[in-house]
């Protein structure tokens, strides 16, 4: 031990920031847990630690814990260009907003920012977190949501134009509708977008949101490197979508697309079906493709492909919800192309007891592809 003490702190750093590098399962909490305790050893211990610890995202599940992270910040002011990520896990209770507005305004650095919806519950105006948070314009990853309910996005609607550094907006569990009446829109050039409403109710007679909508969230076109679509009611389809996204310049930075239950919401006689195979023209550079397909009362947006599925040569990790892996034919397609650079097949939703799952399987292994079935449950 007296050994390890005699070493400089900026190599203990090194050794401590590896912590947990070698184990499978190992939680951020773990983590944190055990850098704590090892800040408790020695002053050597503490010193090369305390960067970790709030250099990690700090996250706060309490207003006691935000009430602390707060003391903790203003009695060592060290401390404050530390925090770069801050995780609002929590929900609201009393005493809550006043320690994270204090806590916003003395973290100078911070970059990566995760609310729940909650905080803006009532009118947001009258929040002292709101004006906080329009001046904190130097966030640049943003994650918003996780209410029990749709979150109409009034107080982000007036907070992102603000926000022009944001370079990833992640959102959970939101209702964009109408939002592209909303002026001015957001001018910041995002690389990742995320909407995912999973585990909310979307009734069949609900308001659908529209491309323009979604647009909005976008921001500036031409810099999305991934784009990401969970069960959303859209007054359009798939394909609509992948061409409006195409026509804003993302084509060529696109790598990453999911497109997971979007219900379109226009007349049968509208709809147009996405052809997977017209993917690989459209965007050059993706490298990972997951898609499910809607099919509840014909509202379907993929089209089966003719013969077989055309893997673009750059895919490197391809996710099909059943029964899209049949639909798509892909024995047929991973026998006939042999695909180099696709790494990984993963599918949900079907059994890896079934004949086809087996098959599937041992073609990958055969091609070197790691291949995985996942259950729904």
């Amino acid at each position: 031990m007296a050994g390890m003490l005699n070493l400089p702190c900026e190599l203990l750093i090194q050794i401590f920031r590896d912590l947990g590098a070698d184990l499978k399962v190992y939680s951020a909490k773990e983590r944190q847990t055990d850098l704590a305790r090892l800040a408790t050893v020695c002053r050597a211990f503490h010193a090369a630690t305390v960067p970790l610890l709030y250099g990690d995202a700090v996250t706060c599940r309490s207003a006691g814990r935000t009430y602390l992270l707060d003391r903790s910040l203003l009695a060592n002011p060290d401390l404050r260009p530390l925090v770069r990520t801050l995780v609002m896990k929590s929900e609201l209770d009393n005493g809550h907003v006043s320690s994270l507005t204090s806590v916003l305004r003395h973290t100078p650095s911070l970059e990566s920012l995760a609310l729940a919806s909650c905080f803006f519950e009532g009118d947001s105006g009258f929040s002292p977190l709101f004006p906080t948070l329009l001046s904190a314009t130097h966030i640049q990853h943003f994650a918003y949501g996780s209410g029990s309910r749709l979150d109409r996005l009034v107080a982000a609607q007036r907070i992102l134009p603000r926000w022009t550094q944001l370079r990833s907006l992640r959102l959970h569990r939101v209702d964009p509708q109408d939002l592209a009446l909303v002026h001015p829109a957001p001018t910041y050039r995002l690389e990742e977008f995320s909407l995912d409403n999973s585990g909310a109710l979307l009734p069949e007679n609900a308001h659908s949101c529209s491309l323009n909508d979604l647009l909005w969230l976008v921001g500036s076109p031409g810099a999305l490197e991934s784009f990401s679509l969970v069960h959303l009611a859209l007054h359009s389809d798939a394909l609509k979508l992948v061409t409006r996204l195409v026509e804003q310049g993302h084509a060529t930075t696109l790598s990453r697309l999911t497109l997971l239950g979007i219900r379109p919401t226009l007349p049968l006689v509208e709809r147009t079906l996405l052809d997977p195979n017209d993917l690989a023209p459209l965007f050059p550079r993706l490298a990972y493709l997951e898609l499910a397909d809607y099919n509840h009362n014909f509202g379907v947006h993929i089209e089966h492909p003719h013969l077989h599925f055309a893997i673009p040569s750059t895919l490197r990790t391809l996710v099909l919800h059943d029964p899209l892996d049949q639909h798509f034919y892909l024995p047929q397609s991973l026998a006939r192309q042999r695909p180099t650079n696709l790494r990984n097949v993963k599918i949900i939703g079907a059994y890896p007891t079934a004949s086809h799952s087996r098959r599937l399987q041992s073609l990958c292994h055969d091609l070197g592809i790691a291949f995985e079935v996942e259950r729904n449950f």
